[in-house]
């Protein structure tokens, strides 16, 4: 029986060229997880801190940035929290998307740079040219804790990548380790200052969306 998510999101089925349809709905009844993101790497910043979405980025110590263009009453139902859903294709390939009420849906994706990104609002499956899409998974190890990974363009590893150069960077970007990540992309100009860690997926129940869209 579909809940009321994957009904409205049914509704918002989105057709993509070069690509079989997959409607919204199919991801919620495939294998697939709701998750909020949490980073860990011991004795370091970040453990243990939320991976937000905003400006079409991922981040540390930056606060979720969302957008409801409805009546107050019904967007006071959305919780405006970065939660993602990641979900396994017909064939048997990761996809990531935001987990947006927006008509079109919103992808997760890595660009061409390595950076961790979201799309824009009504353009789900428009990628700059180079994006990464595919190559996402998750998995549940002996302690119940579930990770989220990405081995598209030969990356192994996400990274925090300070905002500056000081010496305690107030926010971080995420990267993953694609094939070509060096100095010009990040930005404070230093690879060696980014911090790899491990990205949990937290899993989030219930049957509202995180957001009506991400900014």
């Amino acid at each position: 029986m579909f809940s009321l998510k994957s009904l409205v999101l049914a509704a918002f089925a989105y057709t993509v060229a070069s690509a079989s349809i997959v409607p919204l709905s199919v991801r919620q009844e495939a294998e697939h997880i709701d998750a909020a993101l949490l980073s860990v790497r011991s004795a370091s910043p970040i453990h243990f801190e939320a991976v937000n979405a905003s400006g079409s980025n991922f981040w540390i110590f930056k606060d979720t940035n969302t957008f409801c263009p409805i009546p107050a009453p019904e967007c006071a139902g959305y919780p405006n929290q970065t939660i993602i859903t990641v979900y396994k294709n017909a064939s048997l390939e990761y996809q990531a998307f935001m987990d947006a009420n927006v008509p079109g849906g919103q992808n997760v994706y890595v660009r061409e740079s390595g950076a961790l990104a979201f799309t824009e609002p009504h353009e789900e499956y428009v990628f700059p040219p180079n994006s990464y899409t595919n190559g996402f998974s998750y998995s549940t190890n002996e302690n119940n804790i579930t990770f989220l990974t990405f081995t598209g363009g030969q990356a192994n590893t996400f990274l925090a990548c300070p905002t500056t150069s000081a010496a305690t960077p107030t926010s971080y970007q995420v990267f993953a380790n694609v094939v070509g990540f060096n100095d010009t992309v990040v930005p404070a100009g230093d690879t060696t200052k980014c911090l790899g860690f491990g990205l949990i997926a937290e899993p989030i129940a219930g049957d509202s969306f995180g957001a009506f869209q991400y900014e």
